[in-house]
């Protein structure tokens, strides 16, 4: 019986401290606003003052000989003929991953016998191609490659 009490005890004591804590929460935060308008929606991705759209780093595997010998990465980040064209660039984000990475695997399947791999120049031209396929012609005016990686396996 002793024990039962003990821990009803305990359970009250946690349930104050817990309304204690959000209640000075709530007090000391009451002075201050929320994230300004701008900054809460590009923090979403709906709006993009700049015109530009940065997409997940891109990681596809190096194969010679129809093994896995190592992997390359690209980071890359779209620059908007029209700022204005974000939502409808943003909707297809996804889709545009997804043919990056196919490009990306094609381009270097065919470079596998060259020492360095991921060269930046060829994987813009690739890429450009791609993007204007998938959203259509004069909507992306630049394709900046913002990091390039490539790591072989030491076998």
């Amino acid at each position: 019986m002793r024990t039962a009490w003990r821990y009803r005890s305990r359970k009250r004591a946690t349930v104050t401290f817990s309304a204690l804590f959000a209640a000075a929460f709530l007090i000391a935060n009451a002075g201050f606003p929320g994230p300004a308008p701008a900054a809460q929606a590009s923090k979403e991705g709906k709006k993009d003052a700049s015109g530009f759209i940065r997409l997940a780093p891109i990681q596809v595997p190096i194969i010679v000989n129809r093994q896995v010998v190592g992997q390359a990465g690209v980071l890359v980040q779209l620059q908007l003929t029209d700022p204005r064209d974000f939502d409808a660039v943003d909707t297809q984000r996804a889709r545009l991953l997804d043919a990056f990475l196919s490009e990306l695997y094609g381009l270097f399947d065919q470079l596998e016998d060259r020492p360095v791999l991921v060269d930046p120049a060829i994987v813009k031209e690739h890429l450009g191609r791609v993007s204007d396929r998938i959203l259509g012609p004069g909507k992306i005016r630049d394709i900046d490659i913002l990091r390039t990686y490539e790591q072989r396996n030491r076998s």
